[in-house]
């Protein structure tokens, strides 16, 4: 089953290494780096997962 996941990480090779992977096994990722645009995007029906880099700059874990 293919599933919409969001990545969040402020390491751009990590975030994008990460995207590949997902989508090589059939998932469609919409990686991100600032934790603000991440916050929106969760907002938006679709998504079913996110992988989040907890020690993002400017992430609020409570409110995310």
């Amino acid at each position: 089953q293919t599933s919409h996941i969001l990545v969040l990480d402020p390491d751009q090779a990590r975030r994008d290494n990460l995207a590949q992977v997902l989508k090589a096994a059939g998932h469609t990722p919409v990686a991100l780096g600032d934790p603000a645009e991440a916050a929106r995007a969760l907002t938006t029906p679709g998504l079913d997962h996110a992988v989040v880099a907890l020690a993002t700059p400017g992430l609020d874990q409570a409110h995310f």
